[in-house]
């Protein structure tokens, strides 16, 4: 429904990035989910949507910037309108949305990254930083990363997290998920296994309702981040820590 009154927000503005060349439908059913719990939530089409191109990966950090900026004017858009204020911010990242939210941590924007499977965590463009003059020694905040071990073309490579000295970071194993499961698409084959555009398991399929339960669990919980992280893996066997570096 279109202009429903809000009721009174709970926790921080969530904002969601999107992946490359996504748009709202593609986090809706994790959106949705965090609205009925309270949350304002608030997403911008994928850049390359609008007309960004990335041809190398030297467009990567202009165009995760550019993210960044249209995320930061919706938020200030929903605090003009009463909704929220602007200074208690979370992004969740999907894919490339999660190099956004990471710009967004390193100027202060926002105060914490809920990352699936995201860039940040990724092999493929890790060099995206160079020559650059971001440090990422001196982010602070906290970075819930989730990742997938099931796709060739999505790696884990944790050297830009394991740089963050003065950040709390918290790498999340998901088993037996593919990328696309980080998507609405996921958690909605969950229910349809026939519309999976790759072969599934169930173990993936759990965790991939599991992983929308957890991010709502993370922002609903008010406690350091360890213990977070702590309480809301519990029971939910799919997700199991696999590493913490706090500062």
């Amino acid at each position: 429904h279109r202009d429903v009154p809000p009721r009174q927000a709970t926790g921080p503005m969530v904002l969601i990035a999107q992946g490359n060349g996504q748009a709202a439908y593609s986090q809706a059913v994790l959106a949705e989910y965090l609205a009925s719990r309270g949350f304002v939530v608030v997403t911008t089409p994928s850049p390359t949507r609008t007309g960004s191109q990335m041809r190398s990966d030297a467009d990567i950090l202009p165009v995760a910037t550019l993210q960044a900026r249209d995320l930061l004017l919706a938020a200030h858009e929903v605090a003009r309108r009463g909704l929220h204020n602007d200074t208690d911010v979370t992004v969740i990242g999907h894919s490339f949305g999660a190099r956004a939210g990471f710009l967004m941590l390193a100027d202060g924007s926002a105060s914490d990254l809920i990352s699936l499977d995201g860039g940040i965590g990724n092999r493929e463009g890790s060099g995206w930083l160079a020559g650059s003059r971001l440090d990422p020694a001196k982010i602070h905040g906290t970075i819930v990363h989730v990742f997938q071990e099931g796709d060739s073309i999505v790696r884990p490579d944790f050297a830009l997290l394991s740089s963050m000295k003065q950040a709390s970071r918290f790498l999340v194993r998901a088993e037996g998920m593919r990328h696309w499961q980080f998507t609405s698409l996921g958690t909605i084959a969950s229910a349809f296994p026939e519309i999976a555009p790759t072969e599934t398991t169930s173990t993936g399929s759990r965790a991939a309702v599991y992983v929308v339960e957890f991010v709502g669990c993370l922002l609903e919980t008010r406690s350091s981040a360890s213990l977070r992280v702590a309480r809301c893996l519990q029971d939910r066997t799919s997700l199991t820590l696999a590493s913490r570096q706090e500062p």
